[in-house]
């Protein structure tokens, strides 16, 4: 298996449990539909606070889960780095792979987060337009609130659409923004840790690998030193590490 196929693994995981969560909430929006005191503030109370429960279990797992993926990633990056010398303990990572994996994480973690409020509160502001939707078909047509619901479920649908939108203004269902945040995180902590590993045992070159060999990036050259006529990881990463990449680093064979 290659690195890009482990990473895209982890990071379809994560987004499998994400469509998990979000099953939950698309249960908690239609039950608040189908509650007596639909449309009061203590239906919507309860909806909120069943879509904070399951989305706090959901954390609870995904912190405990990032943070074993992420150290096996990068224990797994400094043993490849280590096929250039065997100077260091494979199973020690150095001392800047630790920053990089917490820092790493509590990125990862906020950026979950933030979708989760993102989601949750388009579930609380569809909740509020239905109760407005209904009372003002029951009062125009002078009509039972389940009549009304009943005609707002077949205008509007049922099925809440959770989303994010990218840079461009495109849309895009919230597990790709869980799996693109895993994919980052990993690709990100694998590639930075081969960096840290192959500094600790005094090597200053890492070279990029692609599954498609004939990729123009694949074999090119990056220096960890500054001043050197060679790109740098940071010139370079937005281009070539993006999340879906297919590449990652490696050490030289000599350096």
């Amino acid at each position: 298996m290659s690195v890009a196929t482990m990473l895209s693994f982890e990071a379809e995981q994560a987004g499998q449990r994400y469509t998990a969560l979000v099953a939950a909430w698309r249960g908690i929006h239609a039950s608040a539909l189908e509650a007596r005191d639909f449309g009061t503030a203590r239906g919507l109370g309860r909806a909120r606070a069943g879509a904070y429960d399951v989305a706090r279990s959901f954390l609870d797992t995904e912190r405990a889960l990032l943070a074993a993926t992420l150290r096996g990633v990068a224990l797994e990056a400094h043993a490849h780095a280590l096929s250039i010398a065997r100077t260091l303990s494979a199973d020690e990572l150095p001392d800047a792979a630790h920053e990089l994996l917490s820092a790493s994480q509590s990125y990862a973690e906020s950026e979950l987060a933030v979708q989760i409020e993102r989601d949750i509160a388009l579930l609380l502001k569809r909740l509020r337009a239905a109760a407005i939707d209904v009372d003002m078909i029951a009062r125009i047509q002078g009509v039972a609130r389940s009549a009304a619901l009943i005609q707002h479920r077949a205008r509007a649908g049922t099925e809440l659409r959770f989303a994010f939108k990218d840079r461009a203004n495109r849309k895009w269902p919230s597990r790709t923004f869980v799996r693109t945040t895993w994919r980052q995180a990993l690709l990100d902590v694998y590639n930075e840790t081969v960096m840290a590993s192959v500094a600790a045992i005094g090597a200053s070159r890492v070279r990029v690998v692609t599954s498609d060999a004939p990729a123009a990036a694949n074999g090119l050259i990056l220096t960890l030193l500054p001043g050197v006529d060679l790109p740098t990881y940071a010139e370079v990463r937005d281009a070539v590490f993006h999340p879906n990449a297919e590449a990652w680093l490696a050490p030289l064979d000599t350096d």
